[in-house]
């Protein structure tokens, strides 16, 4: 049987560890290292803990629309060590849910198209070389001071 690390030791690997696992992109791992026993007491276990959490509720919210039996995964993962935040992540993807899907802009399908539509517009306006609806911009055809010789 091998002799325990002291405690202060053993703070700092399990840290160590957890931020090791966050700077590799999995979020899940951290978690491990910051459920010992040792890190419970300790404040910047608790911050780091809450920022994993967070970061697992926005990979659910990421991944709600194409594979929501995943993101209820990582959900039941974040409410189990805090119910609160877990439940104030499941209103969110909920109520985003209700109001209508989000593309990945982060835009509703309706508002995204019809600003592409009018970008369009204005790009083939440009193309053909007209001046875009509503004129020319303020300033447009001002001379600088000074520029009469």
């Amino acid at each position: 049987m091998s002799p325990q690390l002291p405690s202060f030791l053993r703070r700092r690997l399990r840290l160590s560890e957890a931020r090791r696992e966050l700077l590799a992109g999995r979020p899940e791992a951290a978690l491990g290292p910051l459920e010992d026993p040792a890190l419970a007491d300790l404040e910047e276990a608790r911050v780091l803990r809450d920022r994993v959490l967070d970061l697992l509720g926005r990979e659910a919210a990421r991944r709600h629309p194409d594979r929501p039996e995943e993101a209820a995964r990582l959900l039941d993962l974040v409410e189990r060590r805090d119910p609160r935040r877990g439940r104030a992540w499941r209103r969110r993807l909920e109520g985003s849910a209700s109001e209508g899907a989000v593309s990945s802009s982060g835009l509703r399908p309706a508002a995204e198209a019809g600003l592409v539509r009018a970008m369009r517009e204005l790009l083939g306006e440009l193309r053909e070389g007209e001046e875009p609806a509503g004129g020319s911009p303020p300033g447009a055809g001002d001379e600088l001071p000074g520029a009469r010789g």
